[in-house]
């Protein structure tokens, strides 16, 4: 017969995660199976009955450790007892949720609207307060009651309900009855009975049933026990064939504290319950043996025998004992390297899981081969000093995520420091950190997988010999890669100079077993996503991973989400021993490769679904804007995408790189550069009179902008007589000004208005005239102006009991010098041949305000989501009240611009907005001010799925413009836009392609994982190593 191939050892845990969600990446998902109860009977043919065909042991299943019959009457332990299979309920942890809480659902719906059947929108059953609530006023008494019902005494006092045996009354009587707690359906039977019952349960939870206190008690007898911490008396057998004691207590489940004479034993199931728990709730061996203990004796835990030093040391020794078991390791032996760890099945694996000549591709396609990896450190993960083994050695030495230890220390003693290169960037060289160990620096592939032989322990901080090992060391098992991809911190300093450092080490370095070359590939630095705003303007671009090649999706900080899950155990590890340490962290990041493991596979189909979306989305756009745009443009900008990417993948080609994906600083478009465009164009025309009335606009817009400065300064307002004085001096010089102005407005606009009035006849003349009314407004579908921010009409901060006629004086002065621009009279008078030009010019100037409050808008925007950000790198009361102070004023700088825009957007409706304009100029909702991305400090999280604002949408008027700074700024900014939603599409392509190379490389590593596995137990069993051979086809 054929034995049918299955995953073995690790791959166990993922056996359906290789049968079943294997037919996922096929596009061949099986259906849904549903619920079936199976009860489980030694010798029954319903042991087969499950809804997994083919298969006894479904996955997920939940186990009851006894077993019941289905004849509830009968007492389950009876005298015919033999050791059973578990009651094991066939379905799956997530099905058996989602029927329980339909069912709960349903009755509680009911419940409910029976109960307010007034109320408009019943309670929402799903909420917890429902559950709650149910719970309590439906079934709490009922499970009251059935608590209470536990506790009810024997019916039969007088004989065994059992055997029938008569009975003595009391205690400590032999006659007395007695219940287990832990067996299902158990009923009262006399201590014979429960003897003959319990021979393969020693550790059950006995009560016996006082007639005196006519209460049941727990009893503690030799021979039967209850759970936690309890004395028994053990005899070993002393057969001359017979194995140790040690090895007798292993067989009966038991695992021993010691190994000469042993005294204290703990039964395999608390062993590997405290395994989980340790990893999953990071419970610490203290905390487990305080449970123990209130668990023996709740009342006076601390007449509790302690064994905290007995199952500490223990359960160091049984977690590495399991894990060697689990990579079919032996204990005692030399550890290979990396012999315990878990690797990614994503990631590529030379002659295990990657395409036949992977190595012949085409160099743009190598990143598909390419290992994405991720270096970064932790200073939670520490040690303190303190007295401890100095002798203590790691278990898994050599063999766990740790680099070699006699290496590490060989090279740090003998290799020569580097010269700093980076000045105090985060960590660096900064020797705050105290301990015998300050943290650990760690690399992970980019699917969370921690690698072997990556950590390593820090010395106060973060240096360039420490990373240096780490890496070397984790790439000896990539070194026949062509490419990687590493992401760090301080990467633009990091890899300057690292193959000139590793050059230095080389002969210290052929002195280390773990080192077989530093010949590792070419390496592609990059900046993780979070971290790149902190540094400077000029490194962002070389190191950004939003316009790398190769990057695909990745935002380079898979590191800190590792660190989230593990800096839970640091309060452990950090009292622990050196050696301890090591294994404790080494057991936490094996386990969360584990779990990775499990949600690997649909990881990557959804990931694959989503970046498939998001590149046809974004296909369609680019299609739109580049039919726009022109494809002369659109090829001469690809030209010169091309040439940059081709440099900035070599990190020496970085001191005089040119950024194309930020506009140049001496193009940027402003007020100023329309009105100069302005006056030139009437210079050339010879228009005298064209030139005095841009100077009069350009004056009267700044003179409006000045007054509603002074106006929010008078209205808050709370200073000294001195500073009031200077106040007044102010508003008289804008008074002053004003008044000039208002002469050149009248001798330039105030012609044009006049001749438009005297056009208009008095019976046709509107509400208001001439000026602009708000009646006259709204029939042109015109809204009312923007009121000022809340932050312009505050009022000062205490009551103003002196001066207050003064500052009244100085808001009427402001008032009293009339500004009239075209946009402030009527619509008939606007609308005049006499006032065209005009309309037409303030039009323009308002266009350049508008685009001015936009700029100021998005880097008050950037700049403030950069104080949010260094707020929390710092602490204390008066880094904080500094640091709101900041972000206080940037918030109302915010709203200024946001006004500033609104008010010119408005005096453009008034004048008449081109349908241009309008597409371009839209209105300005709170929840559109976000920044369109042109430079880096603009970039946020989750900019890659999200489509560009509404300010860059057609590009058709590009070309329309006259040549001239107005045209260079269109041009330069659509580029920009172009290259950067072109590297955002090349980003999508990559992870498309990049997450089908992943899938393709899963399966197969699965499928070598179960060969390896298979051939190994085919040796054990061959070698008469028959336990081993069944461990390794579970």
């Amino acid at each position: 017969m054929t034995k049918k191939l299955r995953p073995k050892g690790l791959l166990s845990s993922t056996k359906k995660l290789f049968q079943g969600k294997r037919a996922r990446l096929a596009d061949d998902i099986a259906p849904s199976q549903p619920f079936i109860l199976v009860w489980s009977q030694p010798g029954s043919s319903e042991t087969s009955a499950t809804p997994y065909p083919g298969e006894t042991s479904p996955p997920n299943e939940v186990a009851i450790q006894s077993i019941v019959p289905l004849d509830c009457g009968t007492d389950v332990c009876n005298a015919n007892r033999q050791p059973t299979a578990p009651l094991r309920f066939s379905v799956t942890v997530e099905e058996e949720d989602e029927h329980e809480s339909d069912s709960d659902e349903r009755g509680e719906s009911q419940d409910e609207e029976g109960e307010d059947n007034d109320s408009d929108a019943p309670p929402n059953p799903y909420a917890p307060s429902s559950r709650q609530k149910a719970s309590c006023d439906q079934h709490g008494r009922h499970a009251q009651q059935a608590i209470y019902d536990r506790e009810n005494p024997p019916q039969v006092t007088e004989t065994c309900p059992r055997c029938s045996a008569s009975l003595d009354h009391g205690a400590n009587a032999p006659g007395a009855l007695y219940r287990c707690d832990d067996c299902v359906f158990s009923s009262p039977q006399c201590r014979d009975c429960l003897l003959q019952t319990h021979t393969t349960h020693p550790f059950d939870r006995i009560a016996v049933w006082d007639e005196h206190a006519q209460t049941w008690s727990r009893y503690t007898l030799a021979q039967l026990g209850y759970r936690g911490i309890v004395k028994m008396s053990v005899r070993f057998c002393q057969c001359s064939p017979c194995a140790s004691p040690t090895a007798q207590l292993i067989e009966a489940g038991l695992w021993p504290a010691t190994w000469k004479r042993p005294r204290t034993a703990m039964t395999l199931g608390v062993m590997d319950t405290y395994r989980m728990l340790s990893r999953q709730a990071q419970i610490s061996v203290d905390d487990f043996v305080r449970h123990l203990e209130r668990l023996t004796n709740d009342v006076l835990p601390d007449k509790v025998s302690d064994r905290y030093r007995e199952f500490n040391n223990t359960s160091r020794q049984y977690d590495h004992l399991r894990r060697c078991c689990e990579y079919d390791a032996s204990v005692g032996e030399q550890l290979e390297r990396g012999e315990l760890c878990l690797l990614c099945p994503a990631c590529p694996q030379p002659g295990v899981n990657m395409r036949p000549g992977w190595d012949k591709r085409l160099p743009q396609y190598q990143y598909l081969d390419a290992l994405h990896a991720s270096i970064d450190g932790n200073f939670h993960l520490s040690l303190k000093d303190r007295d401890t083994d100095p002798l203590d050695i790691a278990l898994t030495a050599g063999a766990g995520y740790f680099v070699h230890e006699d290496d590490f220390k060989k090279f740090m003693a003998k290799a020569k420091k580097p010269a700093k290169e980076c000045n105090q960037f985060g960590a660096m060289g900064q020797g705050k950190y105290k301990g015998k160990v300050s943290g650990i620096i760690g690399i992970s592939c980019r699917h969370m997988f921690m690698l072997p032989h990556s950590i390593v322990d820090l010395v106060r901080a973060e240096q360039y010999m420490f990373v240096d090992f780490a890496v070397l060391s984790a790439l000896q098992r990539y070194l026949k890669l062509l490419l990687l991809f590493t992401t760090y911190d301080i990467n633009c300093q990091y890899m300057i100079r690292l193959r000139k450092r590793l050059e230095d080490y080389g002969v210290v370095l052929e002195e280390l077993d773990s080192i077989d070359s530093a010949e590792i590939p070419d390496i592609i630095a990059r900046v993780g996503k979070y971290h790149l705003s902190m540094h400077t303007r000029e490194c962002r671009y070389k190191f950004s991973l939003h316009t790398l090649p190769g990057a695909c999706m990745s935002d380079g900080e898979i590191l800190e989400r590792v660190w989230a899950i593990t800096n839970g155990v640091s309060l452990r590890t950090k009292e622990m021993s050196a050696g301890h340490r090591h294994d404790v962290l080494d057991g936490h990041f094996e386990d969360m490769n584990q779990h990775r493991l499990h949600v690997l596979v649909d990881e990557l189909v959804h990931k694959h679904k989503q970046a498939v979306k998001h590149l046809v989305d974004l296909e369609k756009y680019m299609s739109g804007i580049e039919g726009s745009i022109g494809a002369t443009h659109v090829a001469q900008w690809r030209a010169e995408e091309t040439e940059y990417l081709t440099a900035v993948v070599d990190i020496t080609k970085h001191k005089n790189l040119y950024n194309p994906y930020e506009p140049q600083a001496d193009i940027a478009l402003t007020t100023k550069d329309i009105i100069e465009q302005m006056a030139e164009e009437h210079i050339q025309a010879s228009d005298v009179q064209g030139m005095e009335c841009v100077a009069a606009l350009e004056d009267a817009l700044a003179l409006l902008e000045t007054r509603r400065q002074l106006r929010t300064q008078i209205e808050r307002f709370d200073g000294s007589a001195d500073e009031r004085l200077l106040l007044s001096s102010r508003v008289d010089r804008w008074y002053a000004e004003a008044t000039r102005v208002a002469e050149d407005l009248a001798s330039t606009v105030g012609a044009c208005v006049e001749v438009a009035t005297a056009g208009v006849p008095p019976a046709e003349r509107g509400e208001g005239f001439p000026l602009q009314h708000p009646s006259n407004d709204k029939a042109h579908k015109v809204t009312e102006a923007p009121a000022p921010p809340a932050c312009d009409r505050g009022s000062a901060k205490g009551k103003r009991t002196r001066g207050d006629s003064e500052l009244s004086a100085m808001s009427a002065r402001l008032d009293s010098a009339p500004i009239l621009l075209p946009s402030d009279y009527h619509s008939q008078v606007r609308s005049h041949d006499a006032m065209a030009n005009l309309a037409k010019m303030e039009l323009r100037l308002r266009e350049g305000q508008a685009n001015d409050a936009l700029e100021h808008l998005r880097v008050h925007l950037t700049t403030q989501m950069s104080l949010a950000d260094h707020k929390t790198h710092g602490s204390g009361t008066a880094h904080n009240t500094a640091m709101d102070k900041r972000i206080h004023g940037k918030r109302d700088a915010i709203e200024r611009a946001k006004y500033a825009y609104r008010l010119a957007r408005h005096a453009m409706l008034v004048l008449g907005m081109t349908k241009e304009q309008r597409k371009k100029y839209r209105q300005l909702k709170d929840d559109d001010c976000k920044a369109f991305v042109l430079v880096d400090e603009e970039l946020r999280a989750g900019d890659s799925q999200r489509r560009p604002t509404w300010i860059w949408g057609d590009f058709t008027y590009m070309d329309k413009l006259d040549e001239g700074k107005i045209k260079l700024f269109i041009t330069h900014s659509v580029k920009v836009h172009w290259l950067r939603q072109n590297a955002l599409r090349a980003r999508w392509k990559e992870e498309v392609l990049i997450r089908r190379e992943e899938m393709y490389r899963t399966l197969e590593s699965f499928q070598y994982s179960v060969a390896l596995w298979d051939e190994r137990a085919r040796t054990h069993e061959v070698g008469g190593r028959q336990g081993r051979s069944a461990f390794a086809q579970r």
